[in-house]
């Protein structure tokens, strides 16, 4: 469409590499298509925004990033703010938005692919034994309701419905988390022999 508008430059022998492959592409007619969905992102809602119904499904998503090692969204393994913006709520439930699946060495302290692994594994398996033991009032679940709190409700601690909504994060989260416990290994050994791994991202 730029392209079409004479609105890219002409960069035959400037810019920045990225910016000439991006330009080369966008001339090819090369465009990806998404679906809309209006809404806000966490940070943009109030209390009264969040309901149930957006909690549980704030939980669905938080035991789905795990899986994925997406740490750029909801802080619960990963040592980061995390990013509220990527927590959407569009029609009464959280939609996620810039998703990726992320090699384990990109979201951990350890930058050593072999050392990373082990890390990721160690604080998940960290964070399934404190759920069984804690369930509502566990770590996980209260690194996910402070985050909530804190974007959502100016800092402040939730009043008399807390236990409700603390129940629905962990209620949406141990959905998930049932359902990826059934995954077989050979699930993944498929997925990565049929999507080419980056170097960083090889199995060890």
């Amino acid at each position: 469409y730029l392209a079409e508008k004479g609105q890219l430059p002409d960069v035959p022998g400037g810019g920045s590499m990225f910016w000439r492959k991006v330009s080369s592409l966008l001339r090819q007619g090369v465009y990806s298509v998404m679906e809309f969905a209006p809404g806000k992102g966490l940070d943009n809602v109030t209390d009264s925004d969040i309901t149930l119904e957006v909690l549980r499904t704030y939980g669905e998503l938080a035991a789905f990033d795990i899986l994925i090692n997406n740490g750029d969204r909801i802080p619960i393994i990963h040592d980061n703010n995390g990013n509220p913006g990527n927590v959407h709520i569009s029609g009464g439930r959280v939609v996620a938005i810039d998703n990726r699946i992320a090699p384990v060495p990109q979201s951990v302290i350890e930058r050593d692919a072999k050392a990373g692994k082990e890390t990721y594994l160690d604080r998940v398996t960290k964070m399934v034994s404190e759920l069984k033991k804690d369930k509502t009032s566990s770590e996980p679940i209260a690194k996910m309701r402070k985050f909530v709190e804190l974007h959502s409700n100016e800092g402040k601690e939730w009043g008399g419905n807390a236990e409700k909504r603390t129940a629905a994060i962990y209620e949406g989260f141990m959905k998930v988390a049932k359902e990826i416990s059934k995954l077989e290994l050979s699930n993944f050994e498929k997925i990565s022999k049929e999507v080419p791994a980056p170097p960083e991202a090889k199995i060890t």
